[in-house]
């Protein structure tokens, strides 16, 4: 969602729509959205010549959710000013560099380790032991829940949706909607882990190569121990649904919303042809998928 869709008050600067800085405060301030949430910031250098600051902005909970860094000179480039170029066409950022040297180093603010690596190849090498847990119950569904990630608030959505998945169950994830989950102790099963990353967006090829594998050994796509629950939120996971539906996957459910431009007759041909479908609550949805 942009700035734009907020309904804030913007002025113009060379033409174009801006929402000054006071306004978006007033709004973090003030939207129920954001109840409890903090910005912090520290000076890292001010004095007559130059200011910079850093910002983190923590959710209710504390956890740092955006961190960002900003200056302002005394001394600013002259309207239509250029940054100076190089002999070889390239910009001289030479001195945004010295100026970083000066800036105290990055202060970390969680430690951990994220199992990922889960690409096609390194599941298929395994695929023996994955086809016996399957077949011995061990494993009763995947779960995909590849797409994308957002700072609203219904996005935690996915967060308790992994949580409360019974033990039996294998999340396939793909691209930063593993941001949710990903740091969940959600155990293993007989030595697999129950979050395989493929890794990036693009890298939902490799949940499709592991589906159309399980295929192989259960015949019927659709009959497969998998369900679908998809997180949109930019054109990428609309070019991983496409994938889904031409190779004959139906009963995929997009959220927190459907995306917007679906026009109502493509929206109708998707439900009627594909079953594609919206999320719930976190209960109602696990009820749904037989995941309980």
């Amino acid at each position: 969602m942009g700035w734009w869709s907020m309904d804030l008050k913007t002025i113009k600067i060379k033409g174009q729509d801006y929402v000054q800085v006071s306004e978006r405060i007033r709004h973090f301030r003030t939207s129920e959205e954001y109840k409890g949430w903090a910005i912090e910031v520290e000076w890292l250098r001010i004095d007559e010549d130059i200011a910079i600051a850093r910002a983190i902005i923590r959710d209710a909970e504390g956890v740092a959710k955006s961190m960002g860094t900003a200056m302002e000179k005394r001394e600013e480039r002259k309207e239509g000013e250029k940054v100076k170029v190089n002999e070889d066409g390239t910009k001289d950022f030479s001195e945004i560099i010295e100026l970083a040297k000066t800036c105290q180093a990055p202060t970390e603010l969680e430690k951990g380790e994220i199992v990922g690596g889960f690409a096609h190849n390194q599941v298929l090498s395994l695929a023996d032991t994955v086809i016996e847990n399957i077949k011995s119950g061990a494993i009763r569904k995947f779960v995909v829940m590849a797409g994308c990630d957002g700072r609203m608030v219904s996005r935690n959505y996915y967060t308790e949706f992994a949580e409360k998945l019974p033990k039996d169950t294998i999340i396939l994830t793909a691209g930063c909607a593993k941001y949710k989950y990903n740091k969940l102790n959600l155990g293993d099963i007989n030595g697999i882990p129950r979050v395989l990353d493929a890794g990036q967006c693009n890298d939902s090829y490799s949940l499709a190569v592991i589906a159309l594998k399980l295929k192989e050994v259960l015949n019927d796509v659709n009959e497969l121990p998998i369900v679908y629950n998809i997180a949109w939120y930019e054109q990428k996971a609309v070019i991983v649904l496409l994938a889904l539906l031409y190779l004959g996957v139906k009963n995929i459910h997009l959220g927190p919303t459907l995306p917007a431009f679906l026009s109502p007759n493509v929206a109708k041909v998707l439900v009627e042809n594909f079953g594609i479908g919206g999320i719930t609550t976190v209960d109602e949805d696990l009820k749904k998928f037989d995941l309980v």
